[in-house]
């Protein structure tokens, strides 16, 4: 009994490797899928833009209010790229009501109503 313990034991360290790897590399690709807070990351308004509408992503602009390291406020547009309503799956919608903070329960098309009037209000 004693002589299979040892490669039992190694298989399921092995086991219990792969398995927390995998979880790790998940979580750590799930990380990388929020929208970027800085607007650093932001693309400052050209008059070109090209927008291609086979692409799951679409152009917004927003407006926000950049404070310098002196304190003075400064009003800049920026294109922020957002991914499309109707490519979003519901995880994702769920995702974005939150950040939101709106309610965030209900079927798909309900999160895409929602999603939709809060992005007209953001734009007005």
């Amino acid at each position: 009994m004693c002589k299979f313990l040892k490669p039992c034991l190694y298989i399921a360290g092995g086991i219990v490797g792969i398995i927390s790897s995998i979880k790790l590399i998940i979580w750590w690709d799930r990380r990388g899928d929020s929208p970027p807070v800085s607007p650093t990351c932001d693309k400052v308004k050209d008059d070109e833009s090209d927008i291609n509408s086979s692409s799951s992503e679409e152009i917004v602009i927003v407006e926000r209010d950049l404070t310098s390291r002196s304190g003075h406020t400064i009003k800049s547009e920026f294109e922020r790229k957002v991914m499309k309503l109707s490519h979003m799956k519901k995880q994702d919608l769920i995702d974005e009501c939150t950040r939101r903070n709106i309610a965030c329960v209900g079927t798909v098309r309900v999160l895409r109503e929602r999603l939709r009037i809060a992005r007209k209000e953001e734009k007005a």
